[in-house]
């Protein structure tokens, strides 16, 4: 449709342990969640002392909302995060996944951002999204869904996409 593309791949077991490491409960989950949507370094804060988190640990959050772009930047700064044994193994995950794009023609089209943060209870691990220059919101989304396999008692993974045709025909006209 377009070579002005980008697509930003996230991962929600980053996600996932680095807010169980802060606290293990939901609703500062998903409060901290809807911060990483929005980049809301400061917000973070005002969270963090509500449910009295460690000044640690809100920094780690600080910092984490402000990591994205291009894969070998935030590779390195999320390799510096001393989070847990889970968060180091997503890291690795992602970093698979990185290393069979890079031996292809659209690495450079490639960038991380964790402020894609698809529902938790559907998605895990790798999330993504696609956009082209000239339209405002994705025209691709999707990622890993087998917490979905699971709940239908199917051993199985899982992974899917949408494109989003009626955006993608903002273009095209």
């Amino acid at each position: 449709v377009s070579n002005d593309y980008v697509v930003e791949i996230s991962h929600l077991g980053i996600l996932n342990a680095l807010l169980s490491s802060a606290s293990e409960g939901e609703a500062f989950k998903s409060e901290i969640m809807e911060c990483f949507k929005q980049k809301n370094g400061h917000e973070i804060k005002k969270i963090c002392e509500k449910h009295q988190i460690s000044k640690e640990k809100e920094q780690l959050l600080c910092d984490f909302v402000s990591v994205y772009g291009s894969a070998d930047k935030v590779i390195d700064k999320l390799s510096s995060f001393n989070v847990s044994e889970s968060f180091t193994s997503s890291i690795n995950e992602l970093k698979e996944l990185l290393a069979l794009i890079d031996k292809t023609e659209y690495k450079d089209k490639i960038r991380l951002d964790f402020s894609i943060v698809n529902d938790m209870n559907y998605y895990n691990g790798i999330v993504f999204k696609g956009f082209i220059h000239g339209v405002p919101v994705s025209v691709l989304s999707g990622g890993r869904y087998d917490r979905l396999m699971q709940r239908v008692n199917k051993k199985a993974g899982a992974i899917g996409f949408a494109v989003y045709l009626d955006e993608v025909d903002r273009i095209l006209d």
